[in-house]
C-alpha cells in the first residue's frame, strides 16, 4: 500500500481509480482520514464524478460512525512504512486472516463483514469475497437492514449478490 501511495504521489497523471484502490485499502486498516483524502483526490480528478462522490459520501458515514475505533499509532504506521512491500502484504494478509478468524467466532458483526468483504476484493481475492458475501447473508438472512448494506458494499467491490 505504501507503494501504491508512493506511485500515486510521483505521477502527476494518476488516474482517479488509483486513489479509489489506496482510499479502500486504507478504509480497510481503520485510518479513516487518510481514506477521505484519497477520495477527495479521486472526485477532484474524476471532475467530481457522480459514482465517486458517492463512495466519498458513504466512507465519511462510515468513518464518521466508527469514531471510536483506534487509530494505527505513529509507531506502527513507522515500522509498516519501513517493510517491503512483501512484507506489507503478508501483515494485511494476516489481518486479513484475523478479521475472517474473529467473524466465524463472532459473526454478528455487519461492519467487520463489510471490511472483510472490502479488503479480500481488494487484495484481488474475489473468490473467497464472494464466499465472505454468501456467509454475511446467511449470517444476516433475519436482519433485512444489515443484508441491504453487506449487498451495497459487495456490488461496490464488484461482487455478484444473488
Amino acid at each position: 500500500m505504501v507503494e501504491l501511495e508512493r506511485r500515486l504521489e510521483a505521477d502527476p497523471n494518476a488516474a482517479f481509480e488509483g486513489y479509489i484502490y489506496l482510499a479502500r485499502s486504507l478504509m480497510t486498516l481503520n485510518r479513516y482520514d487518510d481514506a477521505i483524502a484519497a477520495y477527495e483526490k479521486a472526485a477532484q480528478l474524476s471532475a467530481q464524478m457522480p459514482e465517486v462522490i458517492d463512495e466519498l459520501d458513504r466512507a465519511r458515514a462510515f468513518a464518521a460512525s466508527q469514531g471510536g475505533m483506534p487509530q494505527i499509532d505513529e509507531a506502527t504506521r513507522s515500522a509498516v512504512q519501513s517493510m517491503t512491500p512483501q512484507q506489507q502484504a503478508q501483515m494485511i494478509e494476516g489481518m486479513v486472516a484475523g478479521l475472517a478468524a474473529r467473524l466465524e467466532a463472532e459473526p454478528d458483526d455487519m461492519e467487520g463483514w463489510a471490511r472483510l468483504i472490502r479488503a479480500r476484493t481488494v487484495m484481488g481475492n474475489t473468490t473467497q469475497a464472494q464466499a465472505d458475501l454468501v456467509a454475511a447473508l446467511a449470517v444476516f438472512a433475519d436482519a433485512p437492514e444489515k443484508r441491504a448494506i453487506i449487498e451495497r458494499v459487495a456490488r461496490d467491490a464488484g461482487l455478484v449478490v444473488e
